[in-house]
């Protein structure tokens, strides 16, 4: 039988070990398209609307930009112009010529980290999970990320992850209509 955990070996010139993954495990991101559908969803972080454009690679999420709201389509094209340079595009029309440039840095790298991990592989439901655990309010812009990307997780587990009320410590909580809601005292995560 092939082991799923790593293997440690001491093989180093200097004796310090050194992990191998298993063979299940690939470092290897497949090479991106030069474009992809994508799905345009609006969100709001601190009263401002952003678009979540969400690039799908064989109809999973494999990379995620976020802009300032400029459009309410859908959905669209996301094609690679040059290193780190995406138009969007529609059929023949050019939507916006690169949309990385409206971004500050704190939310191109968020959305580079999140689309590393989704291009090699991660699961987005953990992807959500772990965006959920950051701080900050419902209306900081990882738990805006977070709102988009839950679309494409896993909704059982979603709701089965333990959360204490931060109110009374209960946990007695649970995920409804995209909120942890304590159902001992009432407080609410969207509140």
């Amino acid at each position: 039988a092939i082991s799923t955990a790593p293997s440690i070996s001491t093989t180093s010139r200097l004796d310090v070990p050194s992990i191998s993954m298993s063979p299940e495990i690939s470092n290897d991101a497949p090479v991106r398209p030069e474009c992809l559908p994508v799905e345009i969803y609006t969100t709001t972080s601190r009263g401002t609307k952003w678009n979540v454009v969400v690039g799908l690679y064989n109809g999973r999420p494999y990379e995620v930009f976020a802009i300032p709201y400029f459009t309410s389509l859908s959905s669209a094209e996301l094609c690679k112009v040059r290193k780190g340079q995406y138009a969007l595009t529609q059929g023949d029309k050019v939507l916006e010529t690169d949309i990385t440039s409206t971004m500050n840095d704190e939310q191109e790298v968020l959305t580079r980290m999140i689309s590393t991990a989704l291009r090699h592989g991660a699961d987005i439901t953990f992807v959500v999970e772990q965006l959920n655990k950051s701080h900050g309010d419902i209306t900081s812009f990882s738990k805006a990320i977070s709102r988009t990307l839950k679309k494409y997780a896993d909704k059982e587990r979603l709701a089965s992850t333990v959360t204490t009320c931060k109110e009374c410590g209960s946990e007695n909580v649970v995920f409804e209509e995209g909120c942890h809601n304590c159902k001992d005292c009432g407080a609410s995560g969207c509140s």
